[in-house]
């Protein structure tokens, strides 16, 4: 358990807009190492966007609906999607579940389980670590960051507290884990992006000119530099809310995402 928060050295390195995309709300940032590409969403705007790493040009696609990751989500080891709800009404109702294929032939197919964690309000944070061998995960306005065993066949160990925040703060929003182990959590309200050792120790801070940091993400060819979205979302007084920002993750690195098992 760490009260750590607060801590950590900060930085004068500034962040560099990387997309000045001005998302309504900027979530869901994932590396694609097979395509050195970028993506991410803007949830509000139902849009999905790409950024090529090689020219910087950027696609996006129009949605039918708000497009997220069920609010909160990433591949585990084995290629099954562990993913979180949102309620929008402010009720502890909403589920973290577990998607994956099974079956043979064509009688396979996708099954979701619901895990065995308290219901939330807002799932997020949702990421493992180097190993595999542990979960990461919040209910965002408890302030919580949750860890817990995460074995290969399924099972979850207890959750235990990993990082608890002030509760007069910012709340902690989706997170990414560098090669090292160390948890980097977007805080929403608070505009920066904390790094936690593997103990929960804060380490590193790292400021945003937008309040609303919601999704960082590892990327580039090396790996070596950190992406995160932004909500614009009433926020509409701050110029770079809603931009996609580059920072400087000083000296740490990222791994490439685990996939989902299609076959």
């Amino acid at each position: 358990m760490s009260a750590g928060y607060g801590s950590g050295a900060g930085t004068g390195t500034p962040a560099r807009v990387h997309v000045d995309s001005r998302d309504r709300l900027g979530e869901c940032a994932l590396w694609c190492d097979r395509e050195q590409a970028l993506y991410w969403t803007d949830i509000d705007s139902h849009r999905l966007f790409r950024r090529s790493h090689a020219d910087g040009a950027i696609t996006q696609w129009e949605m039918p609906e708000p497009l997220g990751s069920f609010n909160d989500g990433r591949c585990d080891p084995q290629g099954r999607f562990v993913f979180g709800m949102f309620n929008p009404h402010g009720a502890a109702a909403g589920g973290y579940y577990r998607a994956s294929l099974a079956g043979v032939g064509i009688g396979r197919g996708l099954v979701v389980e619901r895990l065995p964690l308290p219901p939330g309000i807002v799932g997020n944070s949702l990421n493992f670590s180097p190993d595999g061998g542990t979960l990461y995960y919040t209910d965002s306005p408890t302030r919580t960051i949750w860890a817990m065993d995460y074995h290969a066949d399924g099972r979850l160990g207890e959750r235990r507290v990993f990082v608890q925040l002030p509760l007069d703060g910012g709340e902690p929003d989706g997170a990414a884990v560098d090669a090292d182990g160390g948890l980097w959590s977007a805080i929403w309200g608070d505009g920066v992006v904390l790094r936690f050792d593997a103990q929960g120790r804060e380490t590193l801070r790292l400021a945003l000119p937008a309040s609303q940091p919601t999704c960082p993400v590892f990327g580039g060819p090396a790996l070596d530099r950190l992406f995160v979205t932004t909500a614009r979302r009433q926020c509409d007084h701050e110029p770079l809310a809603g931009a996609l920002f580059e920072l400087d993750p000083h000296g740490h690195r990222g791994r490439a995402p685990y996939r989902f098992v299609t076959r």
